[in-house]
C-alpha cells in the first residue's frame, strides 16, 4: 500500500492544476541533488557531508562524532561551516570547487529532467550545482540565469527564469563560480533586511504560487521567510485587501516497503519530521501533499510528477530566451 494520491484528495488535484497551467514558481532545495555515498555520479553530497568534507579539510578534523544531534540542525551546520570557514577561507573555496566544480559532469537525475518538462513559470533553487541548468539545457529550454548575490531584478522571479539564490559553483565546463550561501556569516549578510535575496523572497511568495520540492521547512532562513509572509498575509487579509494564492510544499514520507532498508529508528525520525513539517504547512498556510518516497532516489517523487503531467508536450513550452539576466558572464 503506498501513499500515491488519488483523485480524491484535494491537494493533489490543486497541484495538478497548478502545475499544468505553467503558472507555478517550482522551488528545488538540496534534497534533489543529494546521492548516497560512496557514489556521488548521480548527485552531490548531503549537506552533513559537505560540512564534516570542510571541517576535515579546514581543521583537518570532524568536530563530533556521527551521534551528534547537531548533524540534523541547521542552524548547528551552518555554525560549523562558519568554524570551517574561518579556519581557512582557501581550502574552504577549495573543497566547494573539488566537490561541485572540478569534478566530472554529474548525470542529470531523471526527476530533474521531468521538472524541465513541466516548463514552471519560473525555478528557483538553493543548490550551487549545474542539474536543473542542465535538465533545462538537455531539452533545448534557455532561460535567464540570475545568480547570488547579483539579484537586484527581483521582481524577474514573476516573469520567468532561474535563480541560484545562494550561488552558484558550476562545472568543469561552464567554469562559473559565484559567492555562496553556506556558513552563519553568508548567510547573516545575504538575509539582512532589504537585501536583494529578502526582497526576491517577498516578491516570490506575494505574488507567485509557490511549488517547494525537495526542501527542509526548518531550514533557518526558509523558515524566517515564511514566518514574515504569514504576518505579512494575514495583516493584509484583515482589511479585505489581499486574497492568497494556494502554494504547495511536497512531503516524501516512508512506507513500511521503505522501512525494510532502514532502520526502524530512522524511519520513525523521519516520520516524525514529516508531520512536523505537515503541521507547520498548515499553520503557515501552504498546502501539503503527501507521496510515498519509495527509495533515496526520489522514485516517489518521479511517479507523483508522472501521474500527474504523464506526457509534457515540448509544444506546450514557452521557453524564455535570452542572456543569462543577473549571473556570471
Amino acid at each position: 500500500m503506498t501513499m500515491q494520491p488519488t483523485k480524491r484528495d484535494e491537494s493533489y488535484l490543486k497541484l495538478k492544476e497548478v502545475l499544468l497551467s505553467h503558472d507555478a514558481v517550482i522551488f528545488v532545495g538540496s534534497g534533489l541533488s543529494k546521492a548516497e555515498p560512496p557514489d556521488y555520479r548521480c548527485g552531490y553530497p548531503s549537506w552533513p557531508d559537505l560540512i564534516k568534507a570542510l571541517c576535515i579539510a579546514c581543521m583537518g578534523c570532524i568536530p563530533h562524532d556521527d551521534n551528534w544531534n547537531g548533524w540534523g540542525d541547521p542552524e548547528k551546520l551552518i555554525e560549523l561551516a562558519e568554524d570551517a570557514r574561518q579556519a581557512s577561507r582557501s581550502k574552504y573555496d577549495e573543497v566547494i570547487r573539488r566537490i561541485f566544480c572540478d569534478t566530472p559532469k554529474v548525470a542529470t537525475p531523471e526527476v530533474y529532467r521531468y521538472l524541465a518538462r513541466l516548463n514552471a513559470k519560473s525555478y528557483v533553487t538553493t543548490n550551487y550545482d549545474s542539474l536543473l541548468r542542465n535538465a533545462l539545457e538537455d531539452i533545448g529550454v534557455q532561460r535567464d540565469v540570475h545568480v547570488y548575490p547579483k539579484l537586484q531584478h527581483a521582481s524577474r522571479v514573476s516573469a520567468g527564469g532561474l535563480f541560484h539564490i545562494h550561488g552558484y559553483v558550476g562545472t568543469i565546463d561552464d567554469n562559473m563560480y559565484s559567492e555562496i550561501v553556506l556558513s552563519k556569516e553568508e548567510f547573516d549578510m545575504a538575509y539582512c533586511e532589504n537585501r536583494p535575496l529578502v526582497r526576491l523572497w517577498d516578491t516570490m511568495l506575494d505574488e507567485n504560487c509557490v511549488v517547494f520540492i525537495g526542501t527542509s521547512l526548518s531550514d533557518p532562513s526558509t523558515r524566517s521567510m515564511l514566518d514574515k509572509y504569514k504576518e505579512r498575509s494575514s495583516a493584509l487579509s484583515l482589511n479585505g485587501s489581499y486574497r492568497r494564492r494556494d502554494s504547495f510544499v511536497l512531503i516524501g514520507m516512508d512506507e513500511q516497503t521503505v522501512e525494510v532498508a532502514l532502520s526502524w529508528r530512522q524511519a520513525d525520525i523521519d516520520r516524525l519530521n514529516a508531520r512536523k513539517t505537515q503541521e507547520y504547512c498548515t499553520q503557515i498556510g501552504l498546502v501539503p501533499v503527501l507521496y510515498d518516497k519509495e527509495d533515496p532516489n526520489h522514485s516517489g517523487l518521479l511517479h507523483l510528477l508522472k501521474e500527474i503531467a504523464p506526457r509534457p508536450s515540448l509544444k506546450s513550452f514557452n521557453p524564455i530566451f535570452g542572456n543569462q539576466g543577473d549571473g556570471l558572464q
